[in-house]
């Protein structure tokens, strides 16, 4: 199972506990709780959220742009040089957020 996956089949069956309680009937809210938790916290999951925030996260750009002035929109910074050849080259890396 892909992480895509196991984080929807989660959700899924989180939404699923959620949608027996909220039906007419007696209701054990503690029981919920317990069983929201017993699906929501597992470390397959909190690894597999891990790994797919760092998937998202910026990644090094280098970009040759022609002409004399070259604008690095992400960083909201311009190079550029006498010889009318630019590289913008930055590093820009987002901490992904920790499940815990």
């Amino acid at each position: 199972m892909t992480d895509q996956e196991l984080l929807i089949s989660t959700l899924r069956e989180a939404g699923q506990i959620i949608g027996e309680y909220i039906e007419p009937g007696p209701r054990d809210a503690e029981q919920t709780l317990s069983r929201l938790i017993a699906v929501l916290e597992t470390q397959d999951l909190a690894r597999a959220i891990e790994r797919i925030e760092r998937g998202h996260g910026l990644r090094v750009v280098k970009l040759t742009v022609p002409g004399d002035l070259a604008t690095d929109h992400r960083a909201g910074s311009t190079t550029g040089d006498v010889s009318g050849n630019s590289l913008i080259s930055r590093t820009s890396t987002l901490s992904p957020g920790r499940y815990r």
